[in-house]
This record gives structure tokens, C-alpha cells and sequence, in this order.
């Protein structure tokens, strides 16, 4: 069997699940299945070193397979390496191990051979604090000889180890007496209790694609069913209600498997890509760590008439992001603490957090240790319980015209006292989150601050000039525009052509990602529009362009990092600097500063700087 490919395929509706339950109950069984009809799976394939009477699998639930076995397999997978798909109390999966096997594990019971053809042993990790991690043994088997039907088959063991990525300790399981050892031999758990709450309590859960009901003449065409088997534990009720969780769960994960099977086969591109900038382990784990220090605090004193949980998420989520991207930036630190991330690299002038609303991203990150400071209009009620709280906040009351700035800065004017008190440090990282009308100008501020990067996540549709951006359409670049920004003209080298291509890409992809049925520009979304708009203006400003879909909760969460000038490397032109290549970069220096200016002095004539409000906006003079 193969992927559906033709077009009509492609855009077929995909069919409702009818997951249904298998518990010996007549109106249960109304599938083509009857519980008591099923061939028993040998006991042997439940993994488990001792097979007792009583470990017989039971069917629990079944539903019609509307993809193909391959198709099937490559999701299940897939939801191995990535459990939390399945539930939003699994952080993840820590893979320990991940090969293809073949061997025979028929047992005495069994009427055709089954072979193992791939085994993954893994550590499954709570999101909750108040759970335990746990381990296991994923077994995947094909049927031979019609090699038609595959069975996947988990196996749980107690964690070995309760430590994350940071080396921090969770939870451990209820009477457990195993060291916190890596190095030991995974146990079985002796009861229900020992399994934590994310997952159904049983000994082993097994999961079948049988092609025998496949009809390829229905509409849409049926490959089989799919079905779910269980062992329980002695305290496990047999039969088992309808209503219990485990069978619940049952039906939750076979709808997951159908949603995933169908996409598959139908060649579902995956739109937005997490963790493109920032290793997912690392994110989630400091995350986590973030959230268990700070989240009862901040919500129970919320000061803002605004929704706490959203924002204390959002905020944590972006300042874990912040250090993890740092760490990998910018040189280790000499610890000052026991916190994991004491270490960890940071911006040498620190962080500018300009439009910081509510002060409570720096609060975060000064309070973990970072310096830094951020800048807004006026004061929120926010700032003062923030400062007062452990790490406090350095929060600024600052009226920023911001095309007087960069001008200024650009150009080695005169400094007013404005302009002094505005320009962020050298080396220092800016950081535009949600900040309004300074998102557009963010590129052009970092590229005449000396040293700096910087991360944009817009939100508001804001341009240059200070007017509301009310374009849908979605312009890209040209490959000569691109040439351009990039000080690649009459550059026809590979690494030049590949330079190009990897640019177009990062300019494209983002909440619309364009195909051949679809193009780019039939994109009819503002936030589209937009986002390409602040791309554009990375690239001229001489900023080579990066982007993630940031993990929080959010519908504008979409970053555009900025930490490399497009003339840092000479791409296609000599594999070692020299003195073409430093007079190449010399001149896109001075052609990059020439548009900075030419276009910052453009957007002044428009640009008129807000004041702040009350008695902070008395006296200001722009």
C-alpha cells in the first residue's frame, strides 16, 4: 500500500471516526468486530519477563482504518517520539534508545508469526511537577507472511532516573525503591498507584492495524480496522465499565491515530515547524523550571485588569526562549548561583525590552539573573509591585522618538538629552514583544546600535511612518531585490544560489506557507502580510533573517531574530577573508547604513512620537 497522491485525494474530506468500545456488552460490539470474535494476541508480545494466567490481552476499542498501513505506521512513530500529541499532561519523550530489530516473539498461542521489526525505549516526562517520569519499551511487529497487519506494543518500567535535561529531580512514583540511577535495570511496576496519571494504568497497552475488513471498492475506501488491547493490573476491573477513564482514553487515542493516519496518507504538509532556533528539550525543561518557580506567585498578584494565566504563560514561555537562544549565543559565565541556567551565556550590555507593557518579561528574566532593563510610554500598576518582588525590575518610564534615534545614530548627529536617554547599550539585546508602533523600527535601531541583536515578535500592524498597515496582499521579494540586500550581485556561485534559496524560504514561511496549488501571493491575510512586510525590513536594514513559531499561548507568536549582518560572511566568495572580501563587506556596510538612513529620514516626515501620560508627559518636548 502507498500514500493516496492524486489531487482529488489530496483535498478529500477526511471521514468521522467511529471509535468504538469492545467490552463484551452487546451494544459495544456494534462494529464488524465483536469483542469474543477477536484472535487473542499471544501473551508473549506484551514484553512483560513473566507472563502469568492472567496476563491476557483484552480488547478495549477498535475503529475503521481509513489510511493504509504505511501510512499508520509512520504516525505511530511518530506519536512515540512525540507523546504529548496524545495528552497535554506528557512534556515530552527522552528517547534511550531507537533501532530496528528482527526476531521472532510468537508465543505458544499464536497462529501466525509475528516479527519485531523496531523497538524505542523511552522516558516519558510529566508537565505537571506532581507526577513522575516513567519508562517504555515501544515494540513494533508485522504478521508475516501477508505482512499486512502490524501491531505496536508499550511496555511500562519504572523511571530510572527523575532528572530533566537541566538536572533538576521530579517526582518520583509511590513506593518505589529504585535509586535514581540511569545505569539500572528497568523495573516493572507493582501496581496501578505506580503509574503516573498521564497514562492509562495498565502493565501493557498494545495497538493493532488488522487488514482483514479492508474493502477497496467503499467510499472513501476502508483498510482495515484499528484496536486497541490492554493488560491490567490485579486490581484493574474486569469487565470494565464503559465510562472508566482507561476506556475513554481508548477512543481519544484512536480518534488521534485516524486524525494522524488520514493526513498522512493524504500528503499533509506540516505548516508551522516549532524549535527551529532553539533546541526542544532545552526550551521545555527551562520552561518548566520557570513555571514551578514563578507561576503561583505571579498570578495571585496580578495587578492588571487583564487575563493573569494568559500573560504569566506567554511571558515565562518568551523568557524561556530568551535564555535558551542566549545560551547558544553568546559565551558561558563564570556561575554566580545554583540556578541550572547560572552559567548559561547572556548579552554583554544586556536586554532592552523596548514597549515592555506590563514589565512583567523583565521582571522574569531580572529576577533569573539577567540584566537588563525595559522601556515604555507610561507606567502600568504592574511595575511597582514587580520591583519591589525578589529580583525586582528595572522598569522605565521613556517617550522614545524612535526616528530621531536611529537618525541620530546613523548619521553621528547631535545627541540630544531625548536621544541619551533612548539609546540602548552597546552589545546589547533588543527585544520587541508586542511592541506596537517601534516593531518596524526595531531592525533599523539594532543595525545602528553597535554590537547588537535583537528579536521582533509583531503584533499590532504598525509601518515606519507611524500609520496602520491595511495590506492583505502578500508581497515577496524578487531575486534581484534579494541579490541586493544581500550584497550578492554578479555572485552566481553555488553558496550564493543556496544563500538565496534559504532566504526565500525563511521570508515565505510563517502562518501561510505557500505550494504549487497555493502560491504565496494568493495569501489574503493581513497578519500574512504583515509579517512579510517586517521580514522585508530585516533584510534591508542588513539583517540576515530567522524565524520561529514560538511555544506559547498565542495567535501572534511568531519571532524574527536578527543576529548576523548580511556582510559577516562572504558567502561565494572566498573560503577564507581576504582583501576582496573585506572591501566587499566594507562597501554593503556603507550601502546597508546609506538605506538605514535614507529610509529612517523618509519615515520621519510622517513619524510623530507619542508623550508619556500624566504628569511623566509634562514638559516633554516630542
Amino acid at each position: 500500500m502507498t500514500k493516496a497522491s492524486s489531487s482529488s485525494a489530496a483535498t478529500a474530506a477526511r471521514p468521522p471516526c467511529d471509535a468504538r468500545l469492545l467490552l463484551g456488552s452487546a451494544d459495544a460490539t456494534a462494529g464488524p468486530s465483536s469483542a469474543a470474535a477477536l484472535a487473542p494476541l499471544p501473551r508473549s508480545l506484551s514484553g512483560l519477563p513473566q507472563q502469568r494466567e492472567e496476563d491476557e490481552w483484552l480488547p478495549l476499542a477498535e475503529c475503521t482504518a481509513y489510511a493504509p498501513l504505511d501510512a499508520w505506521l509512520e504516525v505511530m512513530v511518530s506519536l512515540v517520539h512525540h507523546p504529548e500529541r496524545n495528552s497535554s499532561t506528557i512534556l515530552r519523550a527522552d528517547v534511550l534508545a531507537d533501532e530496528d530489530a528482527d526476531d521472532d516473539a510468537a508465543g505458544p498461542s499464536s497462529s501466525a508469526d509475528w516479527r519485531r521489526f523496531k523497538r524505542v525505549h523511552r522516558r516519558l516526562l510529566p508537565r505537571r511537577s506532581m507526577d513522575w517520569p516513567m519508562e517504555q519499551e515501544c515494540s513494533f511487529y508485522t504478521q508475516e507472511p501477508s505482512t499486512q497487519d502490524a501491531l505496536v506494543v508499550y511496555t511500562q518500567y519504572r523511571s530510572r532516573t527523575s532528572r530533566t535535561a537541566l538536572g533538576e529531580a521530579r517526582g518520583t512514583a509511590p513506593s518505589s525503591t529504585q535509586p535514581d540511577d540511569g545505569e539500572q535495570p528497568a523495573e516493572l511496576p507493582e501496581s496501578a498507584d505506580e503509574v503516573p496519571y498521564y497514562h492509562p494504568a495498565v502493565r501493557a497497552l498494545s495497538f493493532q492495524f488488522d487488514a482483514s475488513s479492508a474493502d477497496a471498492l467503499s467510499t472513501p475506501p476502508r483498510f482495515g480496522a484499528l484496536r486497541v488491547f490492554y493488560i491490567g493490573f490485579p486490581t484493574t476491573p474486569s469487565p470494565l465499565p464503559a465510562d472508566d477513564r482507561l476506556a475513554r482514553t481508548a477512543l481519544m487515542l484512536l480518534k488521534v491515530q485516524h486524525m494522524h493516519s488520514w493526513g498522512t496518507a493524504h500528503d499533509y504538509v506540516k505548516r508551522v515547524h516549532h524549535d527551529v532556533l532553539v533546541p526542544r528539550v532545552l526550551y521545555l525543561d527551562t520552561y518548566l523550571a520557570l513555571k514551578e518557580r514563578h507561576t503561583a506567585r505571579l498570578i495571585a498578584t496580578w495587578a492588571e485588569t487583564t487575563n493573569p494565566a494568559k500573560h504569566v504563560f506567554e511571558d515565562l514561555g518568551i523568557a524561556a526562549w530568551l535564555m535558551c537562544l542566549w545560551k547558544g549565543m553568546y559565551e558561558s559565565t563564570a556561575a554566580s548561583d545554583d540556578r541550572p541556567w547560572s552559567t548559561w551565556g547572556r548579552p554583554e550590555g544586556g536586554f532592552v525590552d523596548l514597549g515592555c507593557g506590563n514589565g512583567l518579561l523583565v521582571h522574569i528574566l531580572n529576577a533569573e539573573g539577567y540584566v537588563g532593563y525595559g522601556m515604555d510610554l507610561r507606567e502600568r500598576k504592574s511595575w511597582e509591585g514587580y520591583r519591589a518582588a525578589p529580583g525586582g525590575a528595572d522598569l522605565r518610564t521613556v517617550s522614545i522618538d524612535v526616528a530621531e534615534l536611529v537618525i541620530c545614530l546613523l548619521s553621528g548627529g547631535q545627541e540630544t538629552a531625548a536621544v541619551r536617554e533612548a539609546t540602548p547599550p552597546e552589545g546589547s539585546f533588543l527585544i520587541g514583544n508586542h511592541a506596537d508602533e517601534l516593531t518596524p523600527w526595531l531592525p533599523l535601531l539594532a543595525a545602528a546600535t553597535p554590537r547588537s541583536a535583537f528579536v521582533n515578535m509583531p503584533c499590532c500592524f504598525w509601518k515606519l511612518g507611524g500609520d496602520r498597515f491595511t495590506d492583505a496582499r502578500l508581497k515577496l521579494m524578487t531575486d534581484e531585490q534579494l541579490r541586493q540586500a544581500l550584497g550578492l550581485d554578479g555572485d552566481d556561485s553555488e553558496a550564493a544560489a543556496q544563500l538565496l534559496a534559504a532566504t526565500q524560504t525563511e521570508l515565505e514561511r510563517g502562518p501561510f506557507s505557500p505550494s504549487a496549488d497555493s502560491p504565496a501571493t494568493a495569501s489574503r491575510s493581513r497578519n500574512v502580510a504583515y509579517l512579510a512586510y517586517v521580514s522585508r525590513l530585516h533584510l534591508l536594514a542588513g539583517w540576515h533573517l530567522e524565524k520561529e513559531a514560538l511555544r506559547i499561548p498565542s495567535t501572534r507568536n511568531w519571532a524574527m531574530l536578527g543576529r548576523r549582518r548580511v556582510w559577516e560572511r562572504p558567502w561565494g566568495r572566498e573560503a577564507e577573508p581576504g582583501p576582496d572580501s573585506e572591501a566587499w563587506a566594507t562597501t554593503l556596510q556603507a550601502e546597508v547604513r546609506e538605506r538605514a538612513l535614507s529610509d529612517a529620514r523618509a519615515a520621519a516626515a510622517h513619524w510623530k512620537a507619542r508623550v508619556p501620560e500624566g504628569n511623566a508627559g509634562k514638559g516633554a518636548s516630542h
